[in-house]
């Protein structure tokens, strides 16, 4: 009687073990190396194996820490979540970045499972990139790139959006001893898209000359570091006096831009 009260209490707890190990979840999606764009809805996809009752609970993490829930008291039916990528049940919205991961586990069991390496949430905002103010060449900036006070200089610009929301309007402007000197406007610049534009510009010297895209702060971008641009090659040659002797000659090549020479 003794062995057949323990046979049965040996087969109990293997068939109650055997349950229990038969649990299991599995995160499919985001899994690791996916960029989804902030507040766009996307699905929360994961499989389940051996749990028939019970709900699930989604978390956000980022590098080891919980960031709060997603969404809580899933049914053990379901397997696929509508998340407005970002937001959590709070009503909080995350910040963007690298780095983030998905916890689903059962509530109530230690039943869980991560996405198996980190995914990223991308800002949804514009952001407008001053691509290229170089020196002479069709996309160079100034010609010429060595000039004198007083000449006539043309600047050109490249701008670029490189985000998946459009930007504008906007002012370019042209930023000169740190003052805005000159704006061209811009109606909008899309997803992706590419626009050239140019300055002209009466030569200063001894000052730092750049191109501000959306100089008016008007557009809230994901990044705001990446709207100036200058040109470090730039040459300018200051006016140049000089007493030789009492003979004025202003033909001198070597002080062609000195304006006024003496000999």
């Amino acid at each position: 009687m003794k062995k057949c009260k323990l046979l049965l209490c040996v087969i109990a707890v293997f068939s109650l073990s055997t349950m229990m190990t038969a649990q299991s979840i599995q995160v499919l999606s985001p899994n690791g190396g996916e960029a989804w764009r902030m507040e766009t809805l996307r699905d929360i996809i994961w499989s389940s194996s051996g749990i028939e009752s019970g709900q699930f609970q989604i978390t956000l993490w980022k590098e080891g820490s919980n960031l709060g829930v997603i969404a809580t008291g899933l049914p053990c039916t379901q397997h696929s979540y509508a998340w407005n990528a970002g937001r959590l049940a709070s009503g909080g919205l995350v910040p963007a970045g690298s780095g983030y991961t998905i916890k689903i586990r059962l509530l109530g069991e230690t039943v869980n499972d991560f996405s198996d390496a980190p995914f990223s949430i991308e800002s949804d905002a514009p952001n407008i990139r001053c691509e290229s103010m170089r020196a002479i060449g069709w996309d160079y900036t100034f010609l010429p790139s060595t000039f004198g006070a007083g000449d006539t200089v043309t600047i050109h610009y490249h701008l670029m959006n490189d985000s998946a929301s459009t930007a504008g309007p906007f002012q370019v402007g042209l930023r000169v001893g740190g003052t805005i000197v000159d704006r061209n406007a811009v109606a909008e610049l899309g997803n992706g898209d590419e626009i050239a534009g140019r300055f002209t510009w009466t030569a200063v010297c001894g000052v730092p000359v750049e191109i501000v895209a959306d100089c008016d702060d008007t557009v809230a971008e994901s990044n705001e570091g990446d709207n100036i641009m200058t040109d470090p090659g730039l040459t300018c040659s200051q006016p140049n006096l000089i007493v030789w002797n009492a003979s004025f000659s202003g033909t001198d090549p070597e002080h062609a831009k000195a304006g006024l020479n003496y000999r």
